[in-house]
């Protein structure tokens, strides 16, 4: 009688619908029947339809943090729905909590938080995950959200009013006060009568330092109704340290307004996805990504890569780009086992157009050019990780780089047989291993390797074949000054699941395995 409409352009944070059908028994509910949604923080009726009857239905959109209910003549509860951000959750709700189940006991502030029934911030303080400063600055919200919170050792309450200058300013506000704002012009796209209220505000970058989170602020979230672009560009990283994460509504900014506030977002090393109302800024802490290149004729081992890619890799930590031909994410559906999978919405596509194999290196060059960070980490869809990297081993091998102007580390292990490598002691360590330098030979590989982004597009040339593409790209690097470092490390697939397109000795060991583990977190988590 309830069902659950995902997220979807026109409503983003998902409907639910309510419809009272033949499944119920007459013997023991009676109708007319009532639909009510109720907010899980505050205990409170949000909305109610009419009395319904057979036949009826009704659909509530925005049903965070709530739960449904369809109630009989006699207020017996029929059937009842209940919100899950992990289920139910639009992708910055997920990404949020996601990030938050990583970073337990991490500071951040909310400015905008209305009554704190609503909001990406919500229930992962309500689960004890993070700690927040929650700012509000009209007085009956500011009191309801007190009481909401104030229970919660791990929440604290302000009321203030924050602006980029922290001057005097107009304030204007609704009968609801959702649409509260210094902006005039934006309240009344909603309503047409507005109170003005003249309040004292401070600035962003003031609220940060009262809060003593100027050197250990991990997350914020904005819902400022206009003015989320303007209090992002306020943020001066002389003062404050720059959070890992920011969550900000741009439903309200003009196209104009979204572009400026990415570019200074992307300017500070943010990766910024618009998600429904809002968008998400995460910050690449180090100025390195991951590639995962391929073409789509080897579809059939991409699944092992998104398994063992959701396993090992925190996309929060560092983006993942997957570069294929023509196939869109979106198409991307595959059955584990006899459960539905889809990679993670984390993940950012790379469509490089369709060639043949000699158009290898072309799209190589076309995937290298659209990560937007100095340093690339290059793998193709046949490396299946098997264990983690550990970031602070990634941390100091870009120190190690930018130490020594190093234009490439190779990250995986020699073999026995690559009688191309050509290494030689050097007398710098990373992690207690001696750094190699690479003395010639096999330069351009394709296991994995950090290659700085200008170093490697330099020496790629267009309509190559793969294996030339190693052999002539070594000779080109050879032929001009380098500095190229070998790190031995064992951590993914090694010569890979795939030979030449058929599948390998690795494979018939390790794919079970893969399918096995996934099919069990779908099934059970």
């Amino acid at each position: 009688m309830i069902r659950f409409e995902q997220p979807s352009d026109e409503n983003p944070f998902g409907r639910i619908f309510a419809e009272i059908d033949n499944s119920y028994n007459p013997k023991i509910f009676q109708p007319p029947f009532i639909f009510q949604i109720i907010n899980d923080i505050d205990g409170k009726i949000k909305w109610e339809s009419s009395e319904m009857t057979a036949g009826w239905w009704a659909n509530y959109v925005e049903p965070c943090n709530s739960e449904a209910i369809i109630k009989d003549s006699k207020g017996d509860i029929v059937c009842t729905w209940k919100w899950d951000t992990n289920k139910h959750g639009d992708k910055s709700h997920k990404v949020f909590l996601d990030w938050c189940q990583k970073n337990k006991g991490s500071k951040g502030i909310a400015v905008g938080t209305h009554d704190g029934t609503t909001g990406e911030w919500v229930v992962p303080i309500m689960d004890g995950l993070i700690e927040a400063y929650l700012v509000e600055a009209s007085d009956k919200q500011y009191n309801e959200l007190v009481n909401n919170y104030k229970n919660l050792s791990n929440a604290h309450t302000i009321q203030s009013l924050i602006t980029s200058d922290g001057s005097e300013i107009e304030f204007y506000e609704s009968d609801d006060g959702f649409t509260n704002s210094v902006s005039k012009e934006h309240v009344l796209n909603y309503y047409n009568e507005v109170r003005t209220v003249l309040k004292k505000s401070i600035s962003l970058n003031d609220l940060i330092i009262q809060c003593g989170l100027q050197n250990d602020l991990k997350w914020l979230h904005l819902d400022v109704e206009g003015i989320d672009d303007e209090l992002i560009m306020s943020l001066d990283d002389t003062k404050v340290k720059l959070p890992e994460i920011i969550i900000y509504e741009s439903l309200n900014l003009t196209e104009e307004r979204k572009s400026n506030v990415i570019k200074w977002l992307e300017s500070k090393n943010y990766q910024c996805e618009e998600s429904g109302w809002n968008t998400i800024a995460i910050l690449n802490k180090l100025d390195l990504s991951l590639l995962v290149h391929t073409c789509d004729s080897y579809e059939r081992f991409w699944g092992g890569m998104f398994y063992t890619l959701d396993s090992y890799w925190d996309y929060n930590y560092i983006p993942v780009y997957f570069a294929n031909e023509e196939k869109k994410m979106s198409d991307i559906i595959m059955d584990c086992k006899g459960s539905e999978y889809k990679p993670d919405v984390r993940i950012k596509q790379i469509l490089t157009g369709k060639t043949d194999r000699n158009g290898f290196s072309t799209r190589f060059i076309d995937a290298i050019k659209q990560v937007p960070s100095k340093y690339v980490l290059y793998m193709q869809e046949d490396m299946w990780l098997k264990r983690n990297l550990d970031k602070e081993l990634l941390v100091d091998l870009i120190k190690f780089m930018d130490d020594v102007n190093a234009d490439s580390v190779r990250i995986h292990a020699k073999l026995f047989y690559y009688d191309g490598y050509n290494v030689e002691p050097t007398d710098y360590f990373v992690k207690g291993q001696r750094m190699l330098k690479n003395a010639g030979g096999d330069i351009l590989s394709h296991n994995a390797t950090i290659w700085r982004k200008d170093y490697i597009l330099k020496h790629q040339l267009p309509g190559e074949d793969p294996w030339s593409n190693e052999e002539e790209g070594s000779k080109r690097m050879s032929l001009d000054n380098n500095n190229n470092y070998h790190y031995n490390i064992h951590w993914y697939c090694q010569p890979g699941i795939a030979d030449k397109g058929e599948i390998s000795q690795e494979f018939v060991i390790y794919a079970h395995i893969v399918d096995e583990m996934k099919s069990m977190e779908l099934k059970m988590n």
